[in-house]
C-alpha cells in the first residue's frame, strides 16, 4: 500500500501524520506486517521525507522521489 502519493500543498512535516496515521492504523487492523509505503511532504521530497517523525513501525517503507537528472 502507499497512503499518499506527493502529498503537498497544506501537508507538511508537522501535520501529515494527522492523516496518515488513521490510515496506517486502519490497515494495520487486518495487514500488521504488511510493508507500507510513506511519502513525506513537499511533494515526497527528501528534505520533506528527512523533515518527518517517524513512527516505530519496521514495515514502513519510506520513500522519496527526485526528479533531478
Amino acid at each position: 500500500y502507499e497512503l499518499l502519493n506527493e502529498p503537498h500543498d497544506k501537508f507538511d512535516a508537522s501535520n501529515l501524520w494527522d492523516v496518515q496515521a488513521p490510515a496506517l492504523a486502519a490497515v494495520r487492523e487486518s495487514n500488521p506486517t504488511r510493508p507500507v509505503v510513506i511519502d513525506g511532504p513537499s511533494w515526497a521530497s527528501l528534505d520533506g521525507m528527512i523533515a518527518m517523525k517517524w513512527p516505530d513501525d519496521p514495515y514502513i517503507v519510506p520513500t522519496f522521489h527526485y526528479y533531478n537528472p
